[in-house]
């Protein structure tokens, strides 16, 4: 069984987008006819590849991606990103908070700095991008908060 989900007209950011399940998520959103949003946190190696899959999807639907560069640890960074959004986009229709960073360690061997960095992306980083793209959502808009296997399962050093 097969069916095709049209979100043409719909507006899809999907945060840590450069890599990974981010970079497919935007890939399906774009399959799908929304316009995709590819966040990351401005790093040399991030942005290269998040403007690398903006490239391919453009490639296929001129206009159909965009790279949005913003730090998710950072609240001012997401509602700077979410202002420009609404003024380049009108809203926003769809979320998907898939940014997340992994510093495997023990306990013992783990910096403070080091907790505090996976903290700050993988907790705030979902609260900042709810709390200000709930500013920006449309009318029957979604959320979607990804995890790791690693929640319900935990692996040595994390």
């Amino acid at each position: 069984m097969s069916f095709r989900i049209d979100l043409t007209g719909k507006v899809a950011l999907v945060t840590g987008a450069s890599q990974g399940i981010g970079a497919q998520m935007a890939r399906t959103f774009h399959s799908a006819g929304a316009t995709v949003l590819l966040n990351h946190p401005d790093l040399v190696t991030t942005r290269a590849d998040a403007e690398r899959v903006a490239a391919e999807l453009n490639s296929a639907r001129p206009g159909g991606a965009m790279v949005i560069a913003a730090d998710v640890a950072r609240a001012d960074a997401v509602q700077a990103m979410m202002q420009t959004i609404r003024q380049q986009c009108g809203g926003l229709d769809i979320l998907i908070n898939n940014a997340a960073i992994i510093r495997d360690r023990t306990i013992a061997k783990m910096s403070l700095d080091e907790w505090k960095a996976v903290l700050d992306v993988d907790l705030n980083g979902v609260f900042h991008c709810c709390k200000f793209g709930l500013e920006i959502m449309r009318d029957g808009g979604a959320i979607v908060n990804m995890g790791s296997i690693a929640a319900i399962q935990g692996f040595f050093g994390q």
